[in-house]
C-alpha cells in the first residue's frame, strides 16, 4: 500500500503522462514526430557528414590521413570541432584538442559521472550498423568544466587491415529526435542480445542510456512498467488503467495504437529529471517479442517551451 500511494504523489507532481496521441507506423506521417531542426538540427547534420568525410579519408590513406586531422584552423579541426581516432583497444592517435592524450591508452576513461566513455565508443562501432552516438560530459578546452557533448562515431578499416574509431561532436547539443530513435534502437538491440539482464543497464545512471534528461522505459503488453531509468518508483505498477488528470489513459492508448505499428511517436506531459517541473514530451517506442512477450520499448525528449 505504501508503494501505491508513493507512486500516486508521483503522479500528481508530473502531471503525469498527459494528453497522448496515437502512435503510427514508420511508413505513414506522424504528427506528433518531431520535425526540422528538432529531428536532426543542421550542427548534427554537419558533424555527421565531417565524420564520414574523415571516415571515407581514412578507408583511402589509412594512417597516412592522421596528420591532416590535425591542422588547426583546417577543414577537419575549427574552434570546438574536431575529428579524434582511436584504436580498437583504446589507444589514442589523434586527439587535436587534447594532444596530451595522443599515444596513451585510455580504454578505461570516465566522464565525471563515470561513463566509460572509450567502451561506450568501442560498443557503438561493434554493432550491427559500425556506426552511431554516444553521449559524455567533457571539457571544451583542456582545462575548461565538461559540457554534455555528443559525439558520431564510425568503425572504419585502413588499407593496412588496422581498425579505428572515427568521430567528431557537438557540446550541448540540446533535445534531437535522430538521438532517441539511435537510443531506442541500442536499446532494442540490447534487449534482443541479452534478454531481462539488459534492464540492469538500462538502469544504470552512469551508462550510456542515461544522458541530459533522456533515459529508457519498459512496459509490457498488460500495462506494467518494468524498467523506468529515471523514475524507478514506477516500476512493477500496472499503469494501464491510470487516468491522468485531463481523463486520458496514456498507456492504454500507446498499446492501444501499437496493435498495427511496430513503432512511433508519442507525445504527453510528464516530470523532466533534471528540472522536476511537468513539461510536454515527445517519445520514440518499439513494440518488440521477446521469448514470447510483447515489449514496448521507449525514449523521449523534452519540447522547448513556447514563449
Amino acid at each position: 500500500m505504501r508503494r501505491q500511494i508513493s507512486l500516486v504523489v508521483l503522479f500528481a507532481l508530473a502531471g503525469a503522462l498527459g494528453t497522448s496521441l496515437t502512435l503510427q507506423a514508420a511508413d505513414r506521417a506522424d504528427s506528433a514526430a518531431p520535425q526540422g531542426a528538432l529531428m536532426e538540427s543542421p550542427a548534427v547534420r554537419d558533424v555527421v557528414e565531417l565524420v564520414r568525410k574523415a571516415a571515407e579519408l581514412v578507408r583511402a590513406e589509412g594512417e597516412d590521413a592522421f596528420g591532416q586531422f590535425q591542422v588547426q584552423g583546417g577543414p577537419w579541426y575549427h574552434g570546438t570541432t574536431y575529428i579524434f581516432v582511436n584504436d580498437l583497444e583504446g589507444d589514442v592517435l589523434v586527439d587535436p584538442n587534447r594532444p596530451e592524450l595522443q599515444g596513451t591508452n585510455q580504454i578505461g576513461l570516465e566522464d565525471q559521472e563515470g561513463r566509460p566513455i572509450v567502451q561506450m565508443m568501442l560498443e557503438e562501432v561493434a554493432g550491427p550498423e559500425k556506426e552511431g552516438w554516444v553521449h559524455y560530459l567533457w571539457p571544451k578546452f583542456a582545462l575548461s568544466e565538461p559540457y554534455w557533448k555528443s559525439s558520431f562515431v564510425i568503425g572504419v578499416t585502413a588499407p593496412s587491415g588496422k581498425q579505428y574509431v572515427v568521430g567528431s561532436g557537438l557540446y550541448d547539443a540540446g533535445p534531437q529526435g535522430v538521438f532517441v530513435i539511435d537510443t531506442v534502437n541500442e536499446a532494442v538491440t540490447l534487449l534482443e542480445k541479452e534478454g531481462r539482464a539488459a534492464f540492469n543497464t538500462f538502469r544504470e545512471p552512469n551508462g550510456p542510456f542515461r544522458y541530459y534528461n533522456t533515459f529508457v522505459y519498459v512496459f509490457d503488453d498488460k500495462g506494467v512498467e518494468l524498467v523506468d531509468g529515471a523514475f524507478p518508483a514506477f516500476e512493477e505498477q500496472n499503469l494501464l488503467d491510470y487516468r491522468d488528470p485531463d481523463g486520458q489513459y496514456p498507456v492504454r492508448e500507446m498499446i492501444e495504437g501499437m496493435k498495427t505499428a511496430s513503432q512511433g511517436w508519442h507525445k504527453f506531459k510528464a516530470l523532466a529529471p533534471d528540472s522536476a517541473q511537468v513539461e510536454t514530451k515527445l517519445d520514440f517506442v518499439r513494440k518488440v517479442q521477446l521469448d514470447g512477450e510483447t515489449l514496448y520499448v521507449g525514449s523521449g525528449l523534452y519540447l522547448p517551451k513556447q514563449e
